[in-house]
């Protein structure tokens, strides 16, 4: 808000020192600055207020940038146009004019810094003049080194890769386990503490907390997987970063043999996914089958293995998981007078739980499950031994109406869209892929690798940024363009305006330069 303000001191400033009076200097500085303070107010104004229309998340993340510049942008002219002429012809003194003691206080205090930075301001100002002058007679070389400038611009764009949000330090980090199929909770449980230990055991992390039977990834509960979250310590108190802190605890992790380890930075945004980096769908749109879709899964996270700059990819999906196959004999369920309904709902509430009231306390709202409790769900005969009410309020053994079986089956069960799916996670180093290149790379793999009738579909912010991460490539050339329309309205010319548009291929050169030097590192 200060820079509107500062050129219209200045050029009181200037005015008095050719001699005019503060409040004459204020006129005139404003009859010469009003129109490019407008100028610049509605500019800005023109370029960043599109910005807040627009759509989905990168809507989300200009909206309330934008509205802030334009707001800002609109109280700084108001106040460059009326409090600060009216201050500076109030403050400022002519010069010879005898200096009041405050002046005369602070000449003394800070005079040995103020007059070799007016020296050293003043001849610096004078180069400038003399280079710009003499810039002005070589017209054809300016203008060759702009069109030199302008294509460098236009290679940099095309050399430097596009991304949409970069990973960011959340101080934790998500850790999981996936055990082989039919591993007991007892087993993952073991994993995950030794998981937890080398957490513990490594620099920066300040305490991890285990939870086994929770997917990482699904948050929902299988015995085999487990989840530990990694608390880092603050960024004072430790020397890396988390993305390194995460690379040592993963090297840690790949030595344990028992089940796959994994840990992985949190999403940039709360809320969209599980992880940072890429985040897909593998639909079975063909009917192929899950056994199909696990060898899909397989293949693909083989080819980004080979990928070089690409981590090996994390799923949760399991084909082949035993499981417990109950077959209802209706006739006998008849024969006793048990209705299917109360059978289905016996196993419900026993095997998985069911919703029973709320209750409030501690401020708080809390659901009554009824669940039987784990020792009592352990093994088959369990299950054979289970009771429910016939027609007649007899307690029936579900074990006379059922017949159990091993079987094997996917889990989790997946449906995105309406299509049977495996999710796959991952990322890749920023040093050699970015978020876009990596997206178009496993595009290009799916269509090599997987058969017909299977199909990749991006989700959480791979979704946001392959639907809308080029959104503002197409509200920028339009704020460009209201720009050069507010300018030609207010200069009364279609050529002056292009004095300034013509910059900005400049200020995006730079960019792209800063960019792809940052990417190195």
């Amino acid at each position: 808000m200060v820079d509107d303000a500062i050129v219209v001191v200045e050029n009181v400033e200037r005015n008095i020192e050719e001699g005019l009076a503060p409040l004459a200097a204020a006129h005139q500085a404003m009859r010469e600055v009003s129109g490019p303070i407008i100028a610049i107010a509605l500019v800005l104004c023109a370029v960043f207020v599109p910005m807040a229309f627009l759509s989905g998340v990168t809507g989300q993340f200009y909206k309330q940038f934008a509205v802030t510049i334009a707001i800002s942008t609109v109280i700084s002219a108001i106040n460059s146009l009326t409090l600060s002429p009216a201050l500076a012809a109030l403050l400022l003194k002519p010069h010879g004019a005898k200096k009041d003691l405050p002046t005369r206080l602070i000449d003394r205090l800070f005079g040995w810094i103020f007059r070799p930075f007016n020296r050293f301001f003043l001849r610096s100002s004078n180069g400038y003049q003399g280079l710009v002058s003499k810039t002005l007679g070589r017209r054809g070389a300016v203008f060759a080194v702009y069109l030199l400038l302008l294509c460098a611009a236009g290679v940099m764009f095309k050399v430097v890769p596009g991304g949409f949000i970069p990973t960011q330090d959340k101080l934790y980090l998500i850790g999981g386990v996936k055990m082989p199929e039919g591993s007991s909770l007892a087993r993952t449980d073991a994993v995950i503490r030794k998981m937890s230990e080398i957490g513990m055991n490594t620099e920066g992390v300040d305490y991890a907390v285990a939870f086994p039977g929770l997917n990482a990834l699904q948050f929902t509960n299988t015995p085999n997987t487990g989840t530990v979250f990694f608390g880092l310590k603050p960024f004072d108190q430790r020397k890396h970063t988390a993305a390194e802190i995460n690379a040592e605890i993963n090297a840690k992790i790949a030595q344990i043999q028992q089940g796959f380890g994994f840990s992985i930075l949190p999403p940039p945004i709360l809320g969209l996914g599980q992880g940072s980096g890429y985040s897909l769908y593998i639909q079975d749109r063909g009917g192929l089958g899950y056994g199909a879709l696990q060898s899909a899964v397989n293949a693909m996270s083989g080819a980004i293995m080979q990928t070089p700059g690409m981590h090996f990819p994390i799923s949760t999906y399991q084909a082949n998981v035993p499981q417990l196959d109950v077959q209802v004999d209706r006739d006998k369920a008849k024969a006793q007078g048990v209705s299917l309904t109360e059978l289905f709902g016996t196993l419900q509430t026993y095997l998985g739980s069911s919703y029973v009231n709320d209750f409030n306390q501690f401020g708080r709202t809390w659901r009554v499950m009824a669940q039987a409790d784990g020792p009592y769900r352990e093994s088959v005969e369990d299950i054979a031994n289970l009771r429910t009410r016939n027609n007649q309020g007899e307690m029936v053994p579900i074990g006379s109406m059922v017949n159990i079986s091993t079987t094997y089956g996917p889990d989790p069960v997946i449906r995105y869209n309406g299509y049977p799916a495996a999710d796959l996670i991952g990322d890749a180093d920023p040093r050699v892929l970015s978020s876009s290149q990596a997206m178009t790379h496993l595009e290009e793999l799916s269509k090599q690798i997987l058969p017909n009738g299977m199909n990749i579909e991006w989700t959480d912010l791979s979704f946001q940024q392959a639907t809308q991460g080029n959104t503002a490539l197409i509200v920028f050339p339009v704020a460009v363009l209201l720009a050069f329309l507010v300018l030609a309205a207010l200069y009364e010319s279609w050529t002056l305006p292009l004095a300034v548009i013509l910059i900005v291929p400049m200020t995006m050169l730079s960019r792209a330069v800063w960019r792809l030097a940052d990417r190195g590192r």
